[in-house]
């Protein structure tokens, strides 16, 4: 899974405990295009997209 799957080891939090981060590294207009097919999360991809517009991400 390299090249896509972000990990990342943090140590933060009022404990101090480790925990890990996990995200995916793809690009932005692709991932829009495919969640915005599936009618169950239209909603979200349509904010996400105004906000990455906004942002100039795409």
């Amino acid at each position: 899974m390299q090249g896509f799957l972000l990990v990342e080891s943090r140590n933060t939090g009022i404990q101090g405990g480790s925990h890990y981060c996990f995200g995916l590294k793809t690009d932005i207009e692709a991932t829009l295009d495919i969640l915005g097919e599936d009618e169950r999360i239209n909603d979200v991809v349509e904010d996400l997209t105004e906000i990455a517009v906004a942002k100039q991400l795409v």
